[in-house]
């Protein structure tokens, strides 16, 4: 059961896209693998991600679900997120995974574009592409130190003391 509070906060945490482009946004959840039997009727098998982002027809659609949900003194508010975030799919076909599958809280570019949606029956933006975000490597080449700030020798009339604890 997800509550309202809960809810708007991760509605509110979401980016909203309005226009095609490239965007750097993170993994929500697991990828689902959805298996097809017939790719002429299903298409390719994939993997389903979705994204901590929504268009702005998802956003408006979300303010309205909400105030539905309220109308009807819903108490669990799973439903009403659940169109409202870009998904994503990464295809393959065969028995042959993709070489590469994003992971929960992955940051990832997505290529945002127009497409038609057989839902709607409209044109909409939606994913037309995931692709992993290249990670830099962090010199270890030993040139930072700060052995010179580190005393390694007792200071000269220095006592150690100790306390044996009983």
């Amino acid at each position: 059961m997800l509550n309202r509070e809960t809810a708007l906060r991760i509605a509110k945490s979401r980016k909203v896209i309005s226009q095609p482009g490239k965007y750097l946004v993170k993994v929500t959840s697991q990828p689902n693998l959805f298996v097809t039997d017939d790719i002429a009727t299903q298409g390719p098998s994939r993997y389903l991600v979705n994204f901590n982002a929504m268009t702005a027809l998802q956003a408006q659609e979300l303010r309205a679900a909400f105030k539905a949900a309220d109308a009807a003194g819903e108490t669990d508010y799973q439903g009403v997120l659940n169109g409202a975030n870009l998904t994503g799919s990464i295809n393959f076909s065969g028995e042959v995974a993709p070489d590469w599958i994003p992971a929960k809280n992955e940051l990832v570019h997505i290529i945002v574009d127009k497409v038609q949606s057989k839902r709607r029956g409209t044109t909409v933006l939606g994913v037309v592409s995931v692709t992993a975000v290249p990670v830099s490597q962090a010199s270890d080449n030993g040139s930072f130190s700060l052995d010179e700030l580190v005393e390694e020798e007792t200071p000269e009339g220095a006592t150690l003391h100790a306390q044996i604890v009983e």
